[in-house]
């Protein structure tokens, strides 16, 4: 209810073409809606240019105050379109996830493969570890190993291979989905 009404006074700031009023209601929308990265770009057109990284300083600070997954997504989504890879890594880095892993690798590839291959090898190792069995699980491990060999190459790639080989040789299923790699 509360953001309906920031969207109202947001109409009205851009009927009356009171910029302020659209910056100070763009930016509590952007904070606090569920789908804010809708407001992002009308946020980036409102500032000046000259102002516009302070202000995604800002953000950020805003946004990682809040810490939680939602807010970290937005803060990588918000380092990928402004391209702060440094800032993107140590994200993905401080808060390891292989899905955010997945998400976010693409882009920074070039720049530290050696970072994301020990970041996939250690939480692919880490999800093998979380004590679940069963074929889905296996399939779900070869995946995130698809997109280690994508990333890390083939070498990285087949000494994991080789060690879940070795350390789980009495799970025949999980050999099995290892073979169709």
């Amino acid at each position: 209810l509360v953001n309906e009404w920031y969207k109202w006074l947001l109409k009205t700031a851009q009927i009356q073409k009171d910029t302020e009023g659209m910056i100070k209601h763009t930016t509590y929308l952007f904070l606090n809606a569920l789908d804010s990265m809708e407001y992002y770009d009308p946020l980036k057109k409102l500032i000046k240019p000259s102002q516009w990284p302070d202000f995604v300083d800002t953000l950020l600070d805003t946004l990682r105050e809040r810490s939680n997954w939602r807010t970290l997504q937005i803060i990588n989504e918000i380092c990928v379109r402004e391209q702060r890879w440094n800032t993107l890594l140590a994200n993905l880095q401080s808060e390891p996830s292989l899905h955010n892993l997945e998400a976010f690798s693409p882009y920074l590839i070039k720049l530290f493969p050696d970072e994301l291959a020990d970041m996939y090898d250690a939480g692919i190792r880490a999800f093998m570890e979380q004590g679940i069995m069963g074929r889905s699980h296996y399939r779900k491990v070869c995946d995130y190993l698809r997109s280690m060999q994508r990333t890390a190459g083939d070498k990285r790639t087949a000494t994991l291979i080789d060690d879940f080989k070795r350390q789980h040789a009495n799970k025949p299923a999980l050999l099995e989905e290892l073979a169709k790699l």
